[in-house]
Formats: structure tokens, C-alpha cells, sequence
């Protein structure tokens, strides 16, 4: 996930990995907050993807707005750097999918 970098100084770039499952909200996200899933959203993508959370699988809770979705993954890690929108990631990935070496 990256922000639209058109109206902003800044691009901010989220990558979880490796991801086994996710609901994001199909809107645009604006104040963008990732934490640890609680007990209630936890048990909702144990609920909606059988999987539990251990070791090497965490559960995020993503909300945006009040939009609420989640990502199931091992890492998240974040970005805010100065680059366009159209410019390479960080992280290796373009904005069209296209993977860098």
C-alpha cells in the first residue's frame, strides 16, 4: 500500500510480508492507522479466514477513517520518504505491480 503521493510532499509505502490474507477498504485511505489486531478483531479474521494468529503470523488491524480491515502477515514495515509517485519503491515494487530487481 502506498498514498496517491499527488496531493502530498511526502509518499508513505506499507509492506507486509508475507501476506496470507487481508480486507482492505476499497476507498481511498486517508489517516491510515496499523496496530496489532485486538481480542474482538482477531477473532473476526479467525472467523472469516481460519487462521490463528503465532510465532510467524500476526494479525494487523487496519483502519482508515473508520473503515476497518485487516492483514494477516508475518512483518509490517513503513516508509515516508520524499519520492514521486510514479518512482520506484523502496521496497522493490512499483505503483503498477511491477517487482525491481
Amino acid at each position: 500500500m502506498e498514498s496517491d503521493g499527488e496531493n502530498f510532499s511526502t509518499r508513505i509505502e506499507v509492506l507486509f510480508k508475507p501476506v496470507e490474507a487481508m480486507y482492505l477498504p476499497a476507498t481511498l485511505m486517508h489517516g491510515l492507522v496499523v496496530t496489532l489486531a485486538g481480542r474482538e478483531m482477531a477473532a473476526r479474521i479467525t472467523r472469516e479466514t481460519g487462521l490463528l494468529p503465532d510465532d510467524h503470523t500476526k494479525f494487523f488491524e487496519i483502519d482508515s477513517s473508520g473503515r476497518k480491515g485487516f492483514v494477516v502477515a508475518s512483518i509490517v514495515v513503513e516508509d515516508e520518504a520524499e519520492r514521486a509517485h510514479y518512482e520506484p519503491s523502496k521496497y522493490g515494487v512499483a505503483s503498477s505491480g511491477l517487482v525491481f530487481p
